[in-house]
């Protein structure tokens, strides 16, 4: 008997038990409430979206704010606050090939320990047939795509 077939009859043993049925005729009820749980919970379980439409044109996480402004024209509402970031490495790493010591080459030794981050978060209202989407840039790069709920008439 080859491999998928003794499978297909493991499977169609085992549905059998589970269902309590002498045969697998009448579990197209069964197979088919199966498949929508399944989707049911994809979708429950699915990650929120990080990209938006603007028209036909796709904004996505990691865009410069120029390039959205472009593509989306100027949002209903912005928001600007400064933050304290602790500064990140700044430099190159190296490994000699005949060890595990790892060199980091720092640029500058008077670095700062902490920087400043601007943060603008960008409101954009698509009217009262879709969802209104809030976009959140650090430094000028989308960082986080946020829907919020329906529109409204201006």
């Amino acid at each position: 008997m080859p491999p998928l077939q003794g499978l297909t009859r493991r499977a169609t043993l085992w549905m059998m038990r589970v269902t309590g049925r002498n045969s697998l005729r009448a579990t197209g009820r069964f197979d088919r409430a199966a498949a929508a749980l399944c989707i049911l919970l994809g979708l429950a379980l699915a990650p929120e979206a990080h990209a938006m439409r603007c028209g036909n044109k796709l904004v996505s996480e990691g865009m410069h704010i120029t390039k959205v402004l472009d593509l989306c024209g100027e949002p209903d509402h912005e928001q600007k606050r400064t933050v304290l970031r602790r500064n990140v490495f700044i430099g190159k790493t190296t490994q000699a090939p005949d060890s595990n010591v790892i060199r980091r080459h720092i640029y500058g030794w008077g670095t700062p320990p902490w920087v400043e981050v601007e943060i603008r978060e960008l409101t954009w209202n698509f009217g009262p047939n879709k969802f209104m989407r809030r976009v959140r840039f650090e430094d000028g790069i989308v960082t986080e795509i946020e829907t919020l709920e329906r529109g409204y008439v201006e």
